[in-house]
């Protein structure tokens, strides 16, 4: 066990760790191709090891990872003793991962653990360890790494998946690990015209990346096809005709003569790469009842969970249902879709991307695999359609009492939607005669420019001057009190915690509903429903924060609670340390949007959440709230 903890140590101290910059836990994870939580592991590992020889790994809460060396001497001994010489060892752990899983997935033959390693010049225990990270890779491809004894190590599985994981993980290694590939490379840019005219005339449409992945795909087709590794699958069919016969035309153009399921093939790699069926008219998808059962799978799931209902918005179920046609493609062969202009879609849509991780937990159940991060900025970037489509109820309808003219009344209305956007949804006129009359359910807020009592039960601001409607910080200032009077109805003192002991994920929420319990009537099983829904998909959709939430279950009652750690824990992508747990009732749809779109606010916002970090107090959760700002 030593020997594999001191190569990894010699590894990542020697090539990555700093005695004066901090690393993030994420980029250990991404230098050693492994998970953050398997990256915490190993940092536990090489502790356990360098503590005795005058170092040590310490962490320190939003910063990350340093080294810390405590006796030069000692720690530059062992270095001595211990350390291989790094111009002998090839590459970081990444590239490890490349040469193994190129070799692998390129060849059809055995290979021997004692090869990789005297390619790369490493132990045998450090091809090991990166043989775990590749199992891992090609696990989610359908691929599986066989062992036979005396033969070696061999890659079991279609020649789809393996181009699929070739494509996807590993796009610009083809050419150098391929006799023939380098010199056929040049057909590149005949390649990328041939499927743009293509595609053009089958009226498909593909974005810039979406393109380049798909010419990858080709050219290693191409490739593989002449050496004889061929598709022979014939189960699997293109569904889409556009697809098929766009595929057909590309090899017929590049003058290559391949069999049947080679096109269906390569059809359904078209088909995966169309993320934005959903604004081409020309996209000729059908929605199954398959695709449909599932778009009100996510609308239910939605609907249940944040208390928004989509199922009535015809634009936005067309969008998510066509976009759903291709990712349950991508999904069913595992072809990796990216994110083309490397948007941080979380930050700018919160509130969409908070929905989207909701419908990814939906697809994790349905298809029962993991859904890449991508598909979520996807998916964000739909709802945030249908967020806009049903903007109107995320703000305050305000009545405006006064004694102006038609004129006059349009005028007003013209400067409180332009200057006060941010907290008015609707304005609507009345003068003092006709409110008696009005149904005042759906008014949130009155402007009155009338001077005398109102008899009603709405909040009311007297305004005694017409032209205060321009921009003025009274009437903001009373718009964001009714506002917050609206969300911190949502939040009891009595359900903010600071002192829950940081143990792992599990234990951390059993002393949460423990704690939620002792102030409010839960649900039976609600624990139990909240842990079922982390195992769906995590629920830390940023750093610093978690949103745990139960599924399935129903209540009557808003029940809300915050909790402040003191310090960082591992929640499954992130390192968390505030905690907002929301199961809210149907009572009021309006006011539980508008609660879950300036919480997805404030969570995405780390000078907010660093705030609240440093002063944990309800107080100090409300100030925020107020002061978070919505489109």
């Amino acid at each position: 066990m030593e020997g594999r903890k001191e190569s990894i140590s010699l590894e990542s101290l020697l090539t990555k760790f700093s005695s004066k910059e901090y690393m993030t836990a994420k980029d250990i994870a991404s230098f050693l191709h492994v998970s953050e939580k398997t990256a915490r592991t190993r940092i536990g590992e090489i502790n356990s090891v360098i503590m005795e020889h005058g170092a040590e790994i310490i962490s320190r809460p939003r910063y990350g990872f340093r080294l810390e060396i405590s006796d030069p001497d000692k720690w530059n001994a062992y270095l001595n003793r211990h350390t291989l010489s790094r111009d002998t060892a090839q590459g970081s752990s990444q590239e490890r991962v490349s040469h193994i899983a190129m070799k692998l997935l390129l060849a059809d033959d055995y290979y021997k653990t004692g090869d990789f390693a005297d390619e790369l010049f490493v132990s045998p225990q450090i091809i090991s360890e990166t043989l775990k990270d590749c199992e891992a890779l090609f696990e989610y491809h359908h691929l599986t790494l066989e062992r036979k004894p005396y033969y070696g190590l061999r890659l079991i599985g279609s020649e789809f998946n393996k181009r699929n994981c070739i494509v996807s993980c590993f796009p610009h290694e083809f050419a150098a690990f391929s006799d023939t590939a380098e010199d056929e490379s040049r057909r590149i840019p005949e390649i990328l015209d041939t499927l743009i005219s293509c595609l053009e005339r089958c009226h498909i449409h593909l974005t810039e990346i979406s393109l380049q992945s798909a010419g990858a795909y080709i050219f290693l087709s191409i490739n593989r096809y002449r050496n004889g590794f061929q598709i022979v699958d014939t189960a699997h069919k293109a569904e889409n005709t556009g697809s098929y016969e766009a595929a057909k035309d590309i090899y017929t153009e590049l003058g290559v003569q391949v069999t049947e399921p080679e096109i269906n093939h390569l059809a359904i790699y078209i088909t995966a790469m169309r993320a934005n069926m959903a604004d081409d008219i020309h996209a000729r998808a059908v929605i199954t009842n398959r695709i449909s059962r599932l778009t009100d799978q996510i609308f239910e799931s939605i609907r249940h969970i944040y208390k928004v209902d989509f199922s009535n918005n015809f634009r936005l179920r067309i969008m998510l249902s066509q976009h759903l046609i291709s990712l349950d493609v991508r999904l069913r062969h595992r072809i990796a879709l990216t994110n083309d202009a490397y948007l941080d879609i979380q930050a700018g849509y919160p509130y969409a991307y908070s929905l989207a991780s909701e419908a990814v937990a939906v697809l994790k159940r349905e298809y029962n695999t993991e859904v890449p991060h991508s598909e979520t900025d996807w998916l964000a970037l739909i709802f945030a359609t249908g967020i806009h489509d049903q903007k109107i109820h995320h703000k305050l309808n305000v009545l405006v009492v006064c004694q102006a003219g038609r004129a006059s009344s349009q005028l007003l209305k013209y400067q409180i939607e332009r200057n006060y956007s941010e907290y008015v949804g609707s304005v609507m006129f009345a003068t003092l005669h006709e409110l008696k009359y009005l149904d005042l359910s759906g008014i949130d807020f009155i402007l009155s420019t009338v001077n005398a009592a109102l008899p009603v039960d709405v909040p009311v601001m007297l305004v005694d001057d017409i032209s205060l409607f321009s921009k003025n910080s009274t009437i903001e200032t009373g718009l964001i009190r009714q506002r917050l009077s609206v969300i911190s109805r949502f939040f009891r003192p009595e359900m903010f915690f600071t002192d829950l002991k940081v143990t792992d994920k599990a234990d951390i929420l059993k002393q949460l509903c423990g704690r939620m319990s002792q102030n409010v009537k839960l649900p039976e099983g609600f624990y139990e429903s909240v842990m079922e829904r982390e195992t769906l998909h995590s629920t830390d959709y940023s750093p610093y924060v978690a949103v745990p939430h139960p599924t399935k279950l129903t209540t009557e009652e808003d029940i809300v609670a915050v909790a402040v750690l003191d310090r960082p824990v591992f929640w499954g992508r992130y390192e968390i340390q505030v905690l907002l747990c929301a199961f809210l009732s149907l009572n009021d749809e309006k006011s539980t949007q508008l609660f879950y779109e300036i919480t997805s606010h404030l969570i995405t916002n780390r000078k907010m959440v660093d705030q609240l970090i440093r002063d944990p107090s309800f107080s100090t959760l409300i100030g925020i709230l107020g002061t978070v700002k919505i489109d």
